[in-house]
């Protein structure tokens, strides 16, 4: 058959939409479910869950009075889409089409690889039923789209490693090594991924060592300049967030101050009134709580502005980890109450609140910058509120399933699979290592800090059923 010219782009043209339509139309299923589910959420709390963090963020995006109290770099991701449409919902629908396409992608290749596909319709299931993904896709929080990243890279690496590929893309690896950036700076503990990922990488030689410096390259001076340079020029206020980063510090200094047994010893251990300068003793052990920082970090007599010194905080610092280093045991009752009450308390951080269900007085932002609620489902609202609520009470078995399950269901992967397959090994061991990082800086017991957790464990069963089946079929 001889094709003229207009009938060969008729044809490539059929062709491309055959491709990209019919022939995966499992992919187009998965992902038109999970959007629809994902928008109903955004329908019965329109324009999204707004938290205090989220109308900070959302005022510099207004006013452009940055700082890097929350990381800038995610302000100007927020700023992008209110470009568009100057409201949350323009950034929490891009939420929901990240999520929907990312799990359209997995569910849709383990769907087909699989013989079992009922299980793995029911694994699809819990996944765009459950309340903390519901919930969180549709908040305007940094720790989304970051957890939605952590988990893309953990996808990424299972893939690579399933089916032996290597990266040798230049273009892809830029890109890659730009996204490897934003997720670096986009959650402030996030800086660990510059070097979580490149190991990861190097040590299943999913792209050449040539590949990885250019991707590591352009990672690590992108960072460097938005902390540098990027910052002066838009005259970002990178002073903001010292009390922020001192928080933890603070939290651990007063638990080892707040105890009748710390030790300190030493001559040439620095005196301590450089502590007392923010703090004095008895209010350090008035306000501390062990559960989280916040009590100290806004106790309403810490005199904040003195971090702003570099001399200051070299001082600090010193006496940080002197104490530390000295009260170990201390600091680790400090994180493991923490941890304990993440674990323990409730499974999604707290009572459900949303600052747009109350008009003012709201500390800094009475009027919630002008952003009025427009519920398009009440009796929606009403129930999820109710089923919201009733799976952040304590005890239920939404806490195991939050958080417990993930945690033991990693660990308990990790060992089983260890040496039968390298790419579900990785996948858990991807998620597992983050978390003595994150209990290290955890300040405080909420469940947004570890959604990635969650969410990655969602993929995770279903990658299981795949993996088990694969290794029964060999062993036939």
């Amino acid at each position: 058959m001889t094709l003229k010219n207009n009938d060969l782009g008729v044809f490539i043209k059929k062709r491309w939409l055959y491709n990209l339509f019919i022939k995966r139309k499992t992919f187009w299923v998965f992902f038109f479910l999970s959007f629809i589910i994902f928008f109903f959420w955004l329908l019965a709390f329109w324009p999204g869950v707004m938290t205090h963090d989220s109308l900070q963020s959302w005022s510099q995006v207004l006013y452009g009075n940055y700082s890097n109290w929350h990381p800038y770099i995610y302000t100007f991701y927020v700023k992008f889409f209110s470009l568009f449409y100057e409201s949350p919902v323009s950034v929490i629908i891009f939420q929901i089409l990240f999520m929907s396409v990312l799990g359209a992608y997995v569910f849709e290749r383990l769907y087909l690889s699989s013989k079992n596909k009922k299980l793995i319709f029911f694994s699809f299931i819990i996944f765009i039923f459950s309340i903390p993904v519901g919930l969180d896709t549709v908040t305007l929080w940094k720790d989304v789209i970051y957890s939605q990243l952590v988990v893309f890279w953990g996808i990424l690496l299972f893939f690579l490693i399933k089916e032996k590929k290597n990266i040798s893309n230049k273009w892809i690896i830029i890109l890659l090594g730009l996204l490897l950036f934003f997720t670096s700076t986009v959650r402030h503990n996030g800086v660990i991924f510059l070097l979580l990922i490149p190991i990861f990488l190097y040590l299943n030689k999913l792209m050449s060592n040539k590949n990885l410096t250019i991707l590591t390259i352009v990672a690590i001076l992108s960072f460097i300049l938005s902390q540098t340079i990027v910052a002066s020029a838009l005259k970002i206020d990178m002073q903001n967030n010292n009390l922020l980063k001192a928080g933890v510090k603070l939290q651990i200094v007063s638990a080892i101050l707040s105890s009748n047994y710390y030790v300190y010893e030493g001559a040439d251990n620095p005196p301590l009134d450089p502590i007392f300068q923010l703090l004095s003793l008895e209010e350090i052990k008035k306000s501390y709580d062990c559960r989280t920082i916040n009590s100290t970090l806004f106790n309403k007599n810490l005199h904040q502005e003195v971090l702003n010194s570099e001399q200051y905080r070299s001082s600090f610092d010193k006496i940080f980890y002197r104490l530390a280093i000295q009260n170990i045991p201390i600091v680790v009752g400090d994180r493991a109450c923490v941890v304990a009450s993440l674990f323990t308390g409730a499974a999604q951080g707290g009572d459900y609140y949303n600052v747009l269900d109350h008009v003012g007085p709201y500390p800094n932002f009475p009027d919630n910058l002008g952003i009025k609620q427009n519920i398009k489902l009440p009796e929606l609202n009403i129930l999820l509120i109710k089923v919201i609520k009733f799976s952040t009470s304590f005890p239920n078995n939404f806490i195991f399933y939050s958080l417990l399950v993930p945690f033991f269901g990693f660990i308990s992967g990790l060992i089983y699979f260890f040496k039968k397959d390298k790419a579900i090994t990785n996948y858990s061991l991807f998620f597992l290592v983050q978390l003595p990082i994150v209990f290290l800086v955890l300040p405080g017991p909420d469940f947004r800090y570890l959604y990635f957790l969650h969410l990655g464990f969602l993929f995770y069963i279903p990658m299981c059923i795949v993996v088990l089946e694969n290794m029964r079929k060999k062993n036939d």
